[in-house]
């Protein structure tokens, strides 16, 4: 076998370690920590961090100086090839490389579910503040201004099914206030849970909900509520939407006892507002301090 197709003989990390020390060129090589889909380890004067999962995906993780990377990818690649470079006009790969807010540079690789996992890598290092100017994506079709912008709090629609998002357009104030003050009170209990336990695996699950109320949100300003600029961070709770919220609540419950009749989501609510204006509780909120709304 030719060593342009030594790659091929690599069937589990073992085996790419041993490419890799053999396709080194005489730069230091050492492995600190190898387990079943993953290596640790020093190339020349870089520490790295290889996952690589046979014929599916493969990572390269490297803090250290440009040459060392350059090289570094230059031994891996061959290794998410076929049975030589040409295969590398599909997506081949990597996938995405870019360089991450703290310097580590990263490269990808993922044949399976490619569109996931760069969805999954990118909005992790777009909410990391990487700088992506260098960023290199092999994926045909893919938009990076639009995948940024979706990824924005008022603008990502993700965490909806259609028929929900269907729903939402057609809410009335009434059914957007109820829908809003839902998502608060979730968010509320899964942080009380996720501080008092200490679970990080629900991260996701908060965030998920910071979406979906800053894309309700967005939804108020057809009632005539100042809603803030769809962002990379969320800040729904503006002065305007708190006095908006504070609105509702005085309003709500009177409301309540005037129409017994009402079955939200499906009773015909549009029209049915407070009296006033929320605008009115600004200036209360501006003395007492708007802090973030129950």
């Amino acid at each position: 076998m030719s060593v342009i197709e030594e790659h091929l003989n690599i069937q589990n990390v073992e085996d790419l370690a041993n490419y890799i020390d053999k396709m080194s060129g005489g730069y230091p090589f050492g492995v600190f920590k190898m387990d079943n889909h993953s290596i640790s380890g020093f190339f020349n004067f870089s520490e790295f961090r290889l996952d690589y999962d046979h014929g599916k995906s493969m990572m390269l993780i490297l803090n250290g100086v440009d040459e060392d990377y350059d090289r570094l990818k230059n031994i891996i690649s061959p290794v998410m090839w076929y049975k030589d470079a040409t295969a590398r006009k599909d997506i081949m790969g990597p996938m995405l490389s870019y360089t991450s807010v703290t310097g580590t540079k990263v490269l990808c690789w993922n044949y399976i579910d490619p569109e996931r996992m760069l969805s999954e890598v990118l909005a992790k290092s777009i909410k990391a503040g990487d700088d992506l100017s260098g960023l290199e994506v092999y994926l045909p079709g893919f938009d990076l201004d639009a995948f940024e912008k979706n990824l924005m709090y008022g603008k990502n629609t993700s965490y909806f099914a259609d028929n929900e998002l269907k729903r939402i357009d057609i809410m009335s104030e009434f059914e957007l206030y109820i829908a809003i003050k839902a998502l608060m009170k979730a968010r509320h209990e899964l942080e009380k849970i996720r501080k008092k336990e200490n679970v990080p695996e629900l991260d996701e699950e908060i965030n998920a909900v910071k979406y979906k109320v800053a894309y309700l949100i967005q939804k108020l300003a057809q009632f005539g509520v100042k809603v803030p600029e769809p962002s990379k961070n969320f800040d729904g709770y503006t002065i305007d939407v708190v006095a908006w919220l504070k609105w509702w609540d005085g309003a709500f419950n009177d409301i309540i006892r005037k129409y017994p009749d009402i079955v939200p989501f499906r009773t015909d609510t549009h029209g049915l507002k407070p009296d006033g204006n929320y605008k009115d509780y600004i200036q209360i909120i501006k003395n007492n301090g708007k802090g973030e709304p129950e």
